[in-house]
């Protein structure tokens, strides 16, 4: 992983990346380890916060570590019953707007009512993702 990092410090448009079976099986095994270190917080999480709970606190200290929890509030608006209530007080024009309907624009592209390729030179914005690296050990 040392030969990577050393690599990654240079000026990646003046070296040659080098990708070779050490780094490869290097990547493998960490990625095993966080597979199963994250298995393992995912089991415990429930017993630290179980355990906070019972001390009725949501933060204690434990010899040099401190653990804590919170619970984060999702409450939110149920939109159908704020479209009602919008309705009922004659407010809907004014608390809502006018967003592109899918399936309306598909439909027409479908019965050659809209030019899909004028629409794309149009309006395409092409995009990536966050390229994903997955490593398996080959069977032997």
């Amino acid at each position: 992983m040392q030969s990577l990092i050393d690599a990654l410090k240079k000026d990646v448009f003046q070296q040659e990346v080098v990708v070779d079976e050490s780094l490869i099986q290097e990547y493998f095994e960490r990625n095993e380890r966080k597979k199963q270190d994250d298995k393992w917080l995912k089991e415990n999480k429930e017993v630290v916060f179980q355990g906070l709970k019972k001390l009725d606190k949501n933060k204690a200290d434990f010899g040099s570590f401190r653990a804590s929890y919170t619970v984060p509030d999702n409450s939110k608006f149920d939109e159908a019953k704020v479209l009602e209530f919008a309705i009922g007080h004659g407010i809907y024009e004014q608390v809502t707007k006018q967003v592109l309907d899918e399936d309306a624009l598909t439909n027409m592209i479908e019965q050659g009512l809209i030019d899909l390729e004028e629409l794309k030179a149009y309006s395409w914005v092409a995009a990536e993702g966050t390229p994903r690296v997955t490593i398996k050990k080959v069977k032997e």
